[in-house]
């Protein structure tokens, strides 16, 4: 997630620009999905950050401030067009108060500081608590402006064991409400809440019932914005050990289901009563909770998950140098960034996940195998640099069968291999020419030059930018090719995925790496831009990948490239870093096999919809349903040559031929007595 000052991100509110951001001190998060409809959702006491100097000086430990806290209100508006999460603890400041009494000095009884707070640590924690309301006064205007009216759904979690009572699941405090004016809104609510029902567990809602609505969010909206109704709603914490804050799984993913079910029909009554722009919910808005719920949980585990952050090693540049200055061969000591994930969390966060609940059996057969993949790649992750990595590396992403093997050597043995290309470019040109094709295709994205790249190119999808290797010297030809297949599939399906009312298509499906990759070689080639000597390039990581499986041996790799294919030192160097870097990454033979599968499907009428994001040949009949049930968007951003070939060539397509039908006839078994 991007980090933004409070300037950037009321400047893009202001713009009516959609966006996820932190604020740039981390006390906040900010979600824009969309502006189509006038409902902001709050979780103000949600976070449990607190400042080490801040501990020091605190009475109270870390599970007595949880327990005051309100852990999970994030997971109950995960599905709604805009969120402002808190990641403060409330021990810090307390959104829900004034400025001058924000800060406690006796909480629930207790005395919460041993000693007197700084005024300057006092005002850090001020100005967090002034920032926050600046956001979402910039929110709320620009709301209103464009529907009259706005709702804000301020969701809070409370202890209910203390209380010698029963108590009501929800609570709805309305005592700063117009009554006069909203009560049509405040029955639709409590009939909403009351409608939920949950297996074993009785739900009701009531009216001020344990809290009244004397909150400092509701009256500061109410002293700015005369059209604006925030609704303060309590959840009881039966869906969660209050002391331990354990939480009870079951319970917890079906109360959130049907609670955000509920404020979905609460947003559709609003808008139809009170707003000048009516509008039907988008349809993130309009799909299943449970798909909302689970598919926004896998993107926030898997965004972080960089696999390529990890995997190239950070000493590329002084290892090469030092292996290509060496009189004898030497074995490179490549080191790589730590691991800053914590994967047991992450595994624990993917177990709970509620897959059965979704109703599709093909929707749910592909979460369940997106979380298996993820679970993969947690595996891969963890073993960076260990005996173990190529074995989980092989479980990831595969390893080279006897097809793509024959299909390598058919393109190694072809003719006419080596085609000089005298006039060589550097970093600085491709990226004006990227520029300028990003220009003319209209993508709204970056292109940076960046050092340390053990790829020539790629795509940054967290940052929408193209990043190029700062020692790149490449021919008009792979010019023209990187262009294709970075800006002209890999971006082009970076900004579809933003598009899409899921978000596992910006995650990826199971699959995708060989899909990405496919689809980018496709477009290469129906541009006219892919040559021979590109596909070779391609045919030998294959067999690269092929023998670092059956050697395991950095120079055994390297000699074998030099030997058998005639590569100089630097060449069979950089090939064999690829495949060798963290342990054994077997990526690289992806890039054929894709090719191939592409070439296969390519002619299928809804081949297109492969465009949308980060898909999957193997998804490929779920991808047609679920844009059928209206839970994904056709893409926007489509390769201009996709219906419009060129011609490659007598020689390339002559060889793509003999491609496409060893690919057809070739049965898929791992190469036994391969080099």
């Amino acid at each position: 997630m991007q980090k933004l000052s409070d300037a950037d991100i009321i400047q893009r509110i202001n713009y009516g620009a959609t966006f996820e951001a932190e604020i740039l001190d981390g006390s906040f998060d900010i979600i824009i999905h969309s502006y189509e409809t006038p409902i902001i959702s709050t979780a103000i006491h949600a976070g449990s950050q607190f400042r080490g100097m801040l501990a020091t000086r605190c009475r109270l430990t870390k599970s007595e401030r949880f327990y005051e806290e309100d852990p999970w209100t994030s997971e109950f508006i995960a599905s709604m067009p805009i969120q402002l999460i808190a990641k403060d603890s409330r021990y810090e400041y307390d959104l829900n108060r004034p400025l001058a009494t924000c800060i406690y000095q006796t909480a629930w009884g207790k005395k919460v500081w041993r000693y007197k707070l700084p005024e300057k640590e006092k005002k850090i924690s001020i100005n967090k608590h002034q920032t926050f309301y600046r956001v979402l006064d910039a929110l709320v205007a620009q709301l209103e402006k464009k529907f009259k009216h706005c709702l804000i759904f301020d969701i809070h979690t409370y202890n209910y064991q203390r209380i010698n009572r029963k108590t009501p699941t929800f609570d709805l405090g309305t005592r700063q409400i117009n009554n006069d004016r909203w009560m049509p809104m405040i029955h639709a609510t409590l009939k909403s809440l009351n409608s939920i029902q949950v297996d074993n567990l009785p739900v009701n809602a009531e009216e001020n019932d344990v809290f009244v609505g004397n909150g400092y969010m509701i009256s500061h909206i109410n002293s700015r914005f005369e059209n604006t109704l925030v609704l303060p709603i309590e959840i009881k914490k039966c869906f969660m050990n209050e002391i331990s804050g354990k939480l009870y799984t079951d319970i917890f993913w079906e109360l959130n289901s049907a609670f955000i079910s509920a404020i979905h029909e609460i947003s559709a009554k609003f808008l139809n009563k009170y707003c000048k722009n009516k509008t039907q919910l988008k349809k993130s808005e309009q799909i299943d909770p449970v798909i909302i719920n689970i598919d926004r949980t896998l993107y926030d585990i898997s965004k972080n998950l960089d696999t390529l952050k990890y995997i190239n090693p950070i000493n590329t540049a002084e290892e090469k140098k030092r292996f290509l200055q060496s009189k004898r061969p030497i074995k490179p000591k490549f080191r790589y960034h730590a691991l800053t994930e914590d994967i047991f969390y992450l595994r624990k966060q993917l177990s709970q996940l509620p897959i059965h609940l979704i109703k599709n059996s093909e929707v749910q057969h592909l979460y369940q195998s997106s979380v298996a993949n993820i679970q993969r790649k947690l595996n891969l992750l963890s073993r960076i640099n260990s005996a173990e990595f190529l074995d989980v590396s092989i479980d990831y992403y595969g390893k080279p069968s006897n097809k793509e093997y024959q299909i390598a050597k058919a393109i190694l043995d072809a003719p006419g291999l080596l085609q000089q290309q005298p006039k060589l470019i550097n970093a600085d040109e491709l990226k004006r020419r990227m520029k300028q094709a990003s220009a003319d295709w209209q993508m709204p994205c970056k292109i940076k030059i960046q050092s340390n790249l053990v790829a020539t190119a790629m795509v940054n999808n967290n940052q929408k930018t193209v990043l190029l290797n700062k020692k790149l010297k490449i021919s008009d030809t792979m010019a023209e090719s990187l262009i294709h297949h970075e800006l002209g599939v890999h971006m082009a399906t970076t900004l579809n995925s933003f598009n899409q009312p899921l978000k596992i298509l910006s995650s990826g499906l199971p699959d995708n790496t060989r899909t990405q990759e496919g689809l980018a070689l496709l477009n290469e080639y129906h541009a006219g831009v892919l040559d021979i000597e590109r596909l070779r390039t391609i045919a030998l990581r294959v067999v690269a990948v092929n023998k670092m499986i059956k050697d395991s041996e950095f120079l055994l790799t390297l000699e074998y490239l030099m030997e058998a294919f005639n590569l100089d030192k630097e060449a069979a160097f950089d090939l064999s870093i690829r495949v060798h870097r963290a342990g054994g990454f077997t990526k690289d033979f992806l890039y054929l096999s894709g090719f191939a599968e592409a070439l296969r499907l390519c002619d299928d009428k809804n081949f297109e919809l492969l465009y949308c994001g980060k898909t999957s040949f193997e998804f490929f009949t779920t991808i047609e349903k679920m844009q059928n049930l209206a839970l994904i968007n056709p893409p926007t951003w489509v390769p201009e040559r996709l219906h419009n070939r060129k011609h490659n060539g007598d020689k390339l397509e002559a060889l793509i031929q003999q491609l496409q039908l060893l690919n057809t006839h070739t049965k898929l078994n791992a190469p036994s007595d391969t080099p």
